[in-house]
């Protein structure tokens, strides 16, 4: 999960074995999405987002669903892939996310996410701080659907 987003690295690597890393040569800690983001002011929010691995994950930033949107395996080693240098989040105050349409209720989080158990893992969206009560919502229906 998280080690995989959190500025676009692979935590968890084990040399370039694709088992643990989809993308060869990748950084540890930060792929240069933080550095970037942080240079300026460390306290900025996206600085914050991006460190906590609100971006998309490396196993996921291929995927063809996000279309143009998708990153080669060289442009996120590069440090150009426009997916590890913002927040995945469910709904980005009304505005089309990465994920097509704003999803903001429960149900539309797992029709979107839940159709593979692996999904939950490397592929969803983020809830903002401000959307506490729909996050929660729908950890519980999630976890009633997983039981």
């Amino acid at each position: 999960g998280t080690a995989y987003r959190s500025c676009c690295s692979c935590l968890w690597r084990r040399g370039d074995d694709p088992k643990w890393c989809p993308v060869r040569g990748l950084d540890r800690f930060d792929q240069g999405y933080c550095r970037a983001a942080c240079t300026e002011d460390p306290t900025d929010e996206l600085c914050h987002q991006l460190a906590a691995g609100c971006s998309h994950s490396v196993w996921n930033t291929r995927n063809r669903e996000f279309g143009a949107r998708a990153c080669s395996d060289d442009a996120v080693r590069g440090g150009d892939c426009g997916l590890c240098s913002e927040p995945a989040w469910c709904d980005d105050d009304g505005q089309p996310t990465a994920y097509g349409n704003p999803i903001t209720t429960p149900q539309q989080w797992m029709d979107r996410f839940m159709v593979h158990a692996s999904n939950t893992q490397h592929h969803q969206c983020k809830f903002k701080r401000s959307q506490k009560s729909a996050f929660v919502a729908t950890t519980h229906a999630a976890m009633a659907r997983l039981k």
